[in-house]
């Protein structure tokens, strides 16, 4: 599998919790970046098309009341602070549809939040890093326009069933290639080959 940044299972579960919120999006708010932006841009639509949107996040507070996203005075803040891992993991757990949108720096490469949100047992919308079938295949809708989203998000609300089949196979999919423990051995099977079909002999 193509290198992801990891993510800790000790921290990102499933905690078999009810499904409060519709969407939700954890992220750094602080400073008006083309990330940030766009990230706004996307909630203040999505609040703007009367979705039910949670988000959580440094410098949320401040962004909500910015003229440039009106709409945003009708997000959900959870949380307009630094959120600690155990929090974060609560707010995927209680997500129907986790939203992950990645960095223009990341330049189509898997954003970490796609991994937190798998792992947490909670379905992941991403934006469509060209890689991503090469990541979790057809474990992980993509969106690639904020109209495609809207209907995305749309269809996965109203079909619970496929959602949730599709957040556990995610769910699998990150627990086997995208821990710490995972990344850890397959970098060194590629250091030491040797080690690796030693390992698989012996398994």
């Amino acid at each position: 599998a193509p290198f992801a940044f990891p993510g800790d299972p000790a921290f990102y579960r499933p905690l078999g919790v009810r499904k409060e919120f519709d969407i939700f999006m954890l992220g750094q708010f602080s400073s008006l970046s083309a990330s940030t932006a766009t990230k706004a841009y996307i909630l203040d639509t999505l609040c703007a098309e009367g979705f039910s949107v949670f988000a959580a996040g440094v410098g949320l507070t401040q962004l909500a009341i910015r003229k440039e996203f009106p709409h945003l005075r009708k997000l959900n803040i959870l949380k307009g602070a630094v959120v600690p891992i155990e929090e974060a993991n609560e707010f995927y757990n209680k997500s129907k549809i986790v939203l992950a949108t990645g960095h223009p720096r990341d330049k189509g490469g898997l954003h970490p939040r796609v991994v937190e949100g798998a792992l947490s047992g909670s379905f992941v919308l991403a934006d469509a890093p060209v890689s991503m079938r090469e990541y979790f295949g057809e474990a992980i809708t993509t969106f690639d326009s904020i109209r495609d989203l809207s209907a995305k998000i749309s269809y996965y609300l109203a079909h619970e069933a496929e959602r949730e089949r599709q957040a556990a196979e995610a769910h699998a999919i990150a627990l086997r290639r995208y821990t710490y423990r995972s990344c850890a051995h397959e970098m060194l099977s590629f250091i030491f080959p040797s080690l690796s079909a030693h390992h698989t002999r012996h398994s």
